[in-house]
Formats: structure tokens, sequence, C-alpha cells
């Protein structure tokens, strides 16, 4: 009898029915637990900065600089750093340019909480992430107590040109290419031992071309490696000091001419010094009558190589007499050695 009962429920359509609807209802159901609950792939924030910016190598406005951004470069959002005021980029348009940006320097502001925090320790940035995230330039991570140690041991001034003696005081070798970074500027890699490394105890003296003393002065310098390194100590890879040339710098009027047709003092100016010369001079002219009453002034800007010279025109509309007036010559760009020639009575008719 019971046997019975059951074979006439198994050959009902009611079951079968009843079974299908209840294993639809199971697959639809799973596809929807999967759905909202599987691992989401990690896409990246694009974002623009809304200022010029500098990229360091930590999240910190006194590390160093690695390269400069220009307002409204793309760039590519990896990660942010635990407290979320910087955020981890790179250049869209150079993938293995990488760094750290404040986040109040970009728009749109990335979803913060949905970025990677990328633990920071000197030289070494690790993205803390089980995301397809992927830095394409590797940093070189030492597993040993062995260390090295890029260090500034000193700076000078030759010949009016900055130089620069890098050393490593650590235990074993500095590997990468040297950059220094002056005053914030964009950085530079160094010539010296390019491929090599720099050994332990190691000394190298870098002229810096280009980086030239045109007056006493502050000056920080920053050097680095690229890839960066964990090196032993990170404070002894910049340095703020007073720097002054260690040969005059003289910037002379050279010649001043008339211009009768067109009623011009044409007043040249020589860079007598042993290095190039960027900056303004103020040329004024003045009466002999008076001479604390200045006629005509001007605040041209000039750049100017060793014995090279530049005319600037002065309008005389006032028409004075040329025999009347002196010139004088002064600028900050320098600490001019000699100021008996930034006068000139000299006229010629």
């Amino acid at each position: 009898m019971l046997l019975s009962k059951i074979y006439k429920v198994l050959n009902s359509k009611i079951f079968f029915t009843d079974v299908i609807i209840f294993l639809l209802v199971t697959i639809i159901t799973a596809g929807i637990v999967y759905y909202f609950n599987a691992p989401k792939e990690e896409t990246l924030s694009s974002a623009i900065p809304i200022r010029d910016l500098a990229i360091r190598s930590a999240p910190n406005s006194t590390t160093a600089i690695v390269s400069n951004v220009k307002t409204g470069t793309p760039i590519i959002v990896l990660a942010r750093n635990k407290q979320s005021n910087w955020i981890l980029i790179q250049k869209a348009s150079e993938p293995n340019q990488q760094g750290w940006l404040p986040i109040d320097g970009v728009d749109p502001l990335p979803q913060i909480d949905t970025l990677p925090i990328a633990t920071v320790i000197p030289g070494i940035t690790k993205i803390n992430s089980s995301s397809t995230i992927t830095k394409e330039k590797e940093q070189i991570v030492q597993t040993n107590n062995e260390l090295p140690d890029l260090s500034i041991e000193d700076v000078f001034v030759k010949n009016n040109k900055l130089v620069v003696v890098l050393s490593n005081v650590g235990e074993i070798d500095v590997i990468g290419a040297i950059h220094t970074s002056i005053d914030g500027s964009e950085p530079k890699p160094v010539d010296i031992k390019t491929g090599e490394p720099l050994r332990p105890a190691e000394k190298i003296q870098i002229v810096l071309e280009n980086e030239y003393v045109q007056r006493r002065g502050s000056v920080h310098i920053s050097a680095y490696t690229d890839p960066p390194i964990y090196e032993r100590n990170i404070g002894n890879n910049e340095v703020k000091m007073i720097v002054s040339p260690d040969l005059p710098n003289d910037l002379s009027i050279s010649d001043v001419n008339i211009i009768k047709p067109q009623n011009i003092i044409r007043v040249s100016i020589k860079n007598k010094s042993p290095i190039p010369i960027t900056g303004s001079a103020t040329i004024s002219v003045r009466s002999v009558l008076d001479r604390s009453k200045e006629l005509y002034t001007i605040q041209p800007y000039f750049s100017l190589g060793p014995e090279e010279s530049v005319p600037f025109d002065i309008n005389n509309k006032n028409d004075i007499n040329f025999n009347e007036i002196e010139i004088l010559m002064s600028t900050s760009a320098i600490n001019d050695s000699n100021s008996d020639n930034n006068i000139s009575p000299r006229i010629r008719n």
C-alpha cells in the first residue's frame, strides 16, 4: 500500500513541476549572491593636477623631488598613504614615472577609501593590496642588516660652479642611477660612474654643470637613487647651506652711444664674469648738475655668457642735453666685484 502511494507521487506531473521550480529558484538565488559578493577587479583612478606640482619620493613635502608635473597633465592614481592626504601616482604618458602628490593638488578627487594603502619606509613603497595593479618600475630592497647609505658629504664652489661630494657611508653598494636636485628643480642624473655602483667608503666629486654661483646665497641640494633604495639614513641625503662665488663676478657699462635721428641713448652692458650671468639690471640716467635727480630709468632682463655684451635703448623723450648727463648701472643678480665700471660719463656725439 505505502509503496503504491510513493509510486503514484513520483509519477505525478505536479511533483516534477515543483522540483524544476525549486532548482531554478536555487540557481537564480546563487547567481545573485555571487554577483554581489564576488571580488571585483580593481580599477585605476585618473585625475589631473590643478597646479604645477613636485612629485615626491615619499608622502612628505620635505622628501626628494623625483620629477615635476604640470597643471592638466593626465595622471593615474595607484594608492594612498595611511593618513589619506597623499596619493601615489604615475604619469599616464610615462608609466615608469611614479611618486607622491598631495591629494588637494588633483581633481577630481579620487574615491580615497577605495584605494589601497601604500606602506612607506625610507626608499621603499609597497602597495598593500591583492589587486591586479603591478609596478613596472622595480624598487631595490635589502633584506639583511647591511645597508647602503648615500650621503652628501660636502658642497663647495669652484670657478663659480657648484660642486657636490657624494659618498657611500653604508656597508654595501649603492645601486642605481644617482640624481641631484637643486632648490627643488627638476632632478638631473649624475654622469660619473654611469652603470656602476658606489662602493662602501667610496666618494665622487661632481661639478654640477649649469649650476652657477652668481652671488652669495642659500642653496638646498638633495640626492637620491633611481630606482630608490632602502638606506640606513635618509637624513644625510639633503643639505641646506650658504655658498659664495670663489672668483669675482663683474657686470659693467661697456659703451654708451647717442643715436641722434631717433634721439636715443644706447647703453651696452658687458659680462666680465667667468660664468654666464642671468638677471635684471637697473640703468639710470641722471643730470650731472643735480645728481639726486634721475631723468630716466629702465630695468631690463639679460642673459649673458662670459665676455658677452648687450645694448639697451633709452628714449630721450625730454630732449635732455647729452653733455649734462651720466649713466649708472646696478644689479642684484651678482655680487659685483667692481662698481667703478658701473658709471659712465663717456658720451660720444
